[in-house]
């Protein structure tokens, strides 16, 4: 039984050791896209998943409540793979049409879980629609920041970075990415990143070079910023200011002349 599986995944959550600990995974697998609709129906319950306690040593729960099974539900989608991808638009429109956040988030990180198939979907989530929407698409990207496949999300996370909400923060989930994205791909990133410091929105200037004074921990400082981070010396914001002056104290460069003039960004 599905739902018996799926309490032994969550009960191999680090909370009870599992003698097979392959087994739940390999028998959702065998139950394949029959398994899609019944995990659809979980999944689309509506509510907190956070006030469920921990399950005691020991105890193996088959009855689990319809918020535990919605709460596991994206492992389901997971394990399956690629074979639930027919699930790709029927979690879109649940993420789209959640009135709250923790469905969104629940949906899109089993859309994640799906694979790469569903990076696009993910994408036009942080992008468009409530900033719970916004916010979950933005958070599930991160699972591929360290794949090859991350690469597709960069366009999407530098738009992100211009989102204003701050109690559903998708800027602040595509910076964590962008940063990761910066560590693994920099040839493809540091332009990205460096074309950002030219947006017309303060905010997403300040997270783009917070990304790129992460990156002066490295030891090899991609010299070909430097321009860009000199010119972000004559910014408007005073923290892209700030930040820019603090990058070229931290990698030894001189700070360029004129650094306290307020220049005004040039739009894209």
């Amino acid at each position: 039984m599905l739902s018996e599986w799926l309490a032994d995944v969550r009960c191999s959550s680090g909370v009870r050791l599992v003698v097979a600990p392959n087994l739940p995974e390999e028998a959702i697998c065998a139950i394949g896209s029959n398994a899609i609709p019944t995990l659809l129906k979980w999944i689309s319950y509506e509510g907190s998943s956070q006030s469920f306690g921990q399950i005691p040593p020991g105890t193996r729960w088959h009855k689990l409540s319809t918020g535990e099974l919605a709460e596991t539900a994206p492992s389901a989608f997971g394990f399956l793979g690629a074979a639930a991808r027919p699930a790709i638009p029927q979690l879109t429109r649940l993420v789209r049409t959640s009135s709250e956040h923790w469905r969104a988030e629940r949906c899109a990180a089993a859309l994640a879980a799906i694979g790469p198939e569903a990076i696009p979907t993910l994408c036009s989530l942080a992008t468009n629609g409530p900033p719970w929407v916004r916010y979950a698409g933005a958070a599930a990207l991160e699972r591929f920041c360290r794949k090859p496949e991350g690469l597709q999300t960069l366009p999407a996370l530098i738009k992100c970075l211009e989102d204003t909400n701050t109690y559903y923060s998708a800027a602040g989930e595509a910076q964590l990415s962008l940063i990761v994205l910066l560590e693994t791909y920099p040839a493809a990133t540091l332009p990205a990143l460096t074309n950002a410091l030219q947006s017309p929105s303060p905010e997403a200037r300040r997270l783009a070079i917070g990304c790129l004074q992460v990156e002066t921990e490295s030891t090899n400082f991609p010299p070909t910023a430097l321009p860009s981070i000199r010119a972000a010396m004559g910014d408007s914001d005073p923290q892209v200011r700030s930040s820019a002056t603090n990058i070229l104290r931290q990698i030894g460069e001189p700070e360029a002349p004129g650094a306290n003039q307020h220049l005004q960004p040039t739009p894209r």
